[in-house]
């Protein structure tokens, strides 16, 4: 007899349901032979086209199943919703198949409530407007912890942003030299814009 070999890749199923009834369940599986882009063999693109939905998005394609190098704290996997109509959502955490550490922890981050929550002890609940959202959810791994408030060692942040009129440019003023990781500039209806990165420790 040939012994079939287990499957230690860590894999992660997250299920959605819609205002309308529809269920979706879809899987990200950690694989050191794939890449944060497309991989044949490894991703696959949704088939259905359901008036609602959910999927990951990667650039343009809209997947039920991926394949990421690994689960790392840094890693962000982009998640999207289709929705025919207003109404009440909710997104879960299914399973985690081998966690690959004991503290492995899975979150859902809403950029435009610039929320956090925790899948892994209970679902997240929201409603929205109809139309196709992909830039509003994602999927991480790590959730910073609060700052400490009303104690005497707490530090004042020093960080403000101006309109620089004359170079039509958005300056981040920054005299404490605070590490910035990232970026997010919406729009005033809360519509994601661009994600600006890798920005400079600077004072300005």
């Amino acid at each position: 007899k040939i012994k079939k070999e287990q499957d230690s890749r860590t894999k992660i199923r997250i299920t959605f349901n819609s205002p309308k009834g529809y269920h979706r369940q879809i899987l990200v599986t950690a694989d050191a032979l794939t890449t944060n882009g497309f991989d044949l063999g490894y991703d696959a693109p949704m088939a259905e086209n359901n008036i609602e939905d959910m999927f990951w998005v990667q650039e343009d394609k809209m997947l039920v199943i991926q394949g990421v190098p690994n689960f790392d704290l840094d890693q962000e996997l982009p998640l999207g919703i289709k929705l025919k109509e207003q109404g009440e959502f909710s997104i879960q955490l299914d399973t985690i198949q081998n966690s690959p550490r004991t503290d492995f922890n899975v979150y859902l981050y809403d950029i435009t409530k610039d929320s956090i929550h925790d899948l892994q002890e209970s679902i997240y609940t929201e409603t929205a407007d109809s139309g196709i959202l992909k830039d509003r959810f994602r999927v991480i791994f790590y959730k910073e912890e609060p700052p400490k408030t009303g104690g005497d060692d707490d530090e004042l942040i020093d960080l403000n942003i101006r309109h620089g009129y004359t170079l039509r440019e958005l300056q981040i003023l920054n005299s404490q030299l605070i590490p910035i990781s990232k970026v997010y500039l919406f729009d005033l209806n809360g519509k994601l814009i661009q994600v600006f990165e890798n920005i400079e420790t600077e004072k300005e």
